[in-house]
Parts: C-alpha cells; structure tokens; sequence
C-alpha cells in the first residue's frame, strides 16, 4: 500500500532542513509528489518532485536504507538533487553535497496512518506530511 505516487496535501517543517519543505511549507501545498518504491532489492528508492512554474521540476532523491515494519519507519539517506527544465531537455544539479553532509543527510519517516488513497507521514525532525494518492494524471505530468 505505501509503495507508488502521492501528492502531498499539507506539510509542516519544524527545525526541517529539507529543501523541499523549506521551498513549499504550508497549509496548502500543490505540485509536490513523492514516490516510494519498496520493491526492488537492489534499488529501494524515495523521491521527491516539486513542479515549478512553466516547464521545470526539483526532485530530491533518496536511497531507502532499512525499513522498520514494527515502527512503519523508512530509514532514508540523501543521495541526489537536480532542476530539469523538460522544454529545454537541461538539467542543473542542486548544490547540496550530500557525500558531505554524512549524517545531516540522514533520516527517517514514519507511517502513522495508509490507505489505499491517503497516508500520513512524520519526519524524523517532526515534520508532519498529509499525501493522497496521485492520479494517472499527475503521474504522467511529472514523469514526462
């Protein structure tokens, strides 16, 4: 059920450092997506896109390390950031050394509440995030 594409509804960002939060923090929240995939053994990854006006998109990607089924938790470390301006085939690299980081880059979020259409999620720094289901719709826009 958690795996697949959802739309972030609300998110909070208390002592968050994540540039997505800080880009998009509020009661109200439009074109922010994350997409978990949990399936794959070699490649468990978590992703974050923010569609930006006119053509571009931010993603921030993740490498899910550990899950925790007990505790709903995602253990996550920072892997990767770009801007892709899809008119322009370009893409720029998002200047966050995440190598650097060591620590900074890592994290968790739990799972206090999924359906087959809404999740609730808390960030390992208190972060709450409300997501729905993303339609096949919103799944194109984003991949394409």
């Amino acid at each position: 059920v958690l795996e697949g594409h959802w739309r972030v509804l609300f998110t909070s960002r208390p002592n968050s450092a994540s540039p997505i939060q800080r880009f998009v923090v509020g009661s109200k929240v439009q074109n922010v997506f994350q997409e978990l995939v949990l399936n794959d053994v070699q490649k468990n990854t978590f992703r974050n896109t923010v569609k930006l006006p006119g053509d571009g998109i931010l993603v921030v990607e993740a490498a899910i390390e550990a899950t925790d089924a007990e505790k709903n938790r995602l253990q996550v470390r920072f892997v990767n950031a770009f801007f892709y301006f899809k008119n322009f085939n370009l893409r720029f690299p998002y200047p966050v050394p995440f190598r650097l980081l060591g620590k900074k880059a890592q994290g968790w979020l739990d799972t206090t509440y999924c359906d087959q259409d809404l999740r609730i999620s808390r960030g390992n720094r208190g972060s709450l995030f409300v997501l729905k289901r993303a339609t096949p719709e919103e799944i194109q826009d984003i991949e394409s």
